[in-house]
């Protein structure tokens, strides 16, 4: 190889490993050798936003890089894994590296990771590849800030590595990757409350005994920690007071429906602002929010522009973020939802019951084999599917499609194993034409949600595309939902 021409998209991707989850190695050793031997690269990004947290963190990077694009910040997102293509987990400006660059990138990679993998024996991860990469491209395009999600947990996770974060957002904690993190609750949060550095800013929306954990981390590190609280939620009032923060953002008044979430944001720096995202679901609101608060907390370390609040409002309002609660609008209606826990898909059935009240859904689900697959399938006794069809993710860690029907049918829930994904869409689209007023729902996974979003696009009826104009279009208010109790 003699330069960049001398690879392809294809070989940048075989080298790099095209899913950066599917090979995990938790440890920062080989991370500081592969950036110490690209000159640490990392120390060229002025601002770094890190986010961590069980579910959410996606969507709360998402939704913080957005706020700061509208801000005019040149803005680095690194987030996984990838829903469709591999290079969707590293975006500037929200575009992911062409062909050349990819190859620029790599190729200036490879000799790198050659020579740690020798100093170390052991080659660093694909994840900490791509970390690698994204935190050279983001020093050579001269991004103003870098928004980046842990990969798993926090204080081994090769994002960790950076030599310097501005602010630390910790979304919603619960059980998970117990091989990786620990078996309590309580040792998952002190996990990834480890991404927290004195010097810092943080802020949270973790509850409970996770908030204990992330405000002790914070009080030993002296970190200013502030809290996104709920005001609505049961219990939220008497939180903000055991744990006393830096400053609560309160959220109020959130109403949520098929094109997005409404809320009003108030705190430190923020007077009573209403908001809306274009993701559905109370628990977007949050997330949202957690977003917003993260970007207020940065603009204090500096940030090129001010941000507004009219920012925050066309930030938040650009936020799309596919496969998080995503609404196809062909006939049956599709839902895809990329909930892999109990926790997240306890807050999509919430969400769907809230959406489309008096309808049955029929589900294609598919899961690792790492996953709370007993937990998650019981989410669903209170809303029981029409039909669940279970099939197996494209993944070498997939949990078999018969394993995880026995788990639904351990709940109770009607549940049968399909060949393949392709053929459980099929059945599960003839289903829902079938059912009165059922909608089809894909979950479980990114690697279900993903390719099942490029098989029904050719699949599905009317082919997927923007949601029809709606009230909002015309600046009036979409019909939504009001909370009565917390998701």
């Amino acid at each position: 190889m003699t330069g960049p021409q001398a690879l392809s998209r294809d070989e940048a991707l075989a080298w790099l490993g095209r899913q950066a989850g599917l090979t995990m190695g938790l440890g920062l050793a080989r991370m500081h050798g592969l950036l110490g031997l690209l000159g640490r690269p990392d120390l060229a990004i002025p601002r770094l936003l890190h986010v961590a947290g069980t579910n959410g963190k996606g969507s709360t990077a998402r939704m913080a890089a957005a706020i700061l694009q509208a801000a005019g910040c040149r803005t680095g997102l690194y987030t996984s894994p990838a829903l469709e293509d591999p290079v969707e987990v590293c975006r500037i400006d929200d575009e992911p590296p062409d062909p050349d660059t990819l190859a620029a990138l790599v190729a200036e990679l490879i000799p790198a990771t050659v020579e740690a993998e020798g100093r170390l024996g052991e080659a660093p991860t694909p994840f900490e590849r791509w970390t690698a990469l994204m935190y050279l491209w983001c020093a050579r395009k001269g991004v103003d800030v870098l928004v980046q999600e842990t990969g798993l947990g926090g204080r081994l996770d090769a994002t960790n590595a950076a030599a310097r974060t501005h602010v630390a957002a910790i979304s919603s904690i619960a059980v998970e990757h117990t091989d990786w993190l620990g078996s309590s609750l309580e040792q998952i949060a002190a996990e990834k409350a480890a991404i927290l550095r004195p010097g810092m800013l943080a802020v949270t929306s973790a509850e409970g005994p996770a908030l204990a954990v992330v405000a002790e981390a914070a009080r030993a590190k002296k970190v200013p920690l502030y809290r996104v609280v709920d005001e609505e939620a049961s219990g939220a009032a008497a939180g903000s007071r055991d744990h006393p923060a830096g400053g609560v953002f309160r959220v109020t008044g959130i109403t949520t429906g098929s094109t997005g979430t409404r809320f009003v944001l108030a705190g430190p720096g923020c007077p009573p602002l209403p908001l809306r995202c274009p993701l559905p679901g109370r628990h977007q609101a949050m997330n949202a929010a957690l977003a917003a608060a993260a970007v207020l907390l940065l603009a204090r370390r500096g940030l090129p522009q001010p941000v507004t609040p009219t920012v925050l409002q066309k930030g938040l309002a650009g936020a799309s973020w596919p496969g998080r609660l995503e609404i196809w609008p062909s006939r049956p209606e599709v839902v895809f939802d990329v909930a892999h826990n109990p926790h997240g898909a306890r807050a999509l059935v919430a969400a769907l019951r809230e959406i489309f009240p008096g309808r049955r859904p029929v589900v294609v689900c598919g899961m690792l084999a790492d996953k709370d697959a007993a937990g998650a399938a019981a989410q669903w006794q209170d809303w029981p599917p029409a039909h669940i069809l279970t099939v197996d993710p494209e993944n070498p860690r997939a949990m078999p499609a018969p394993t995880l029907a026995r788990h639904f049918q351990a709940a109770g829930l009607p549940a049968r194993a399909m060949p393949s994904l392709a053929e459980g869409l099929a059945e599960g689209l003839a289903l829902a034409r079938r059912e009165p007023g059922a909608l089809l729902v894909v979950t479980g996974s990114f690697y279900v949600v993903g390719p099942a979003r490029r098989e029904l696009a050719f699949m599905a009826p009317q082919p997927p595309g923007a949601l029809p104009p709606g009230p909002e279009a015309a600046g009036e208010a979409a019909p939504e939902s009001r909370r009565d109790t917390a998701p």
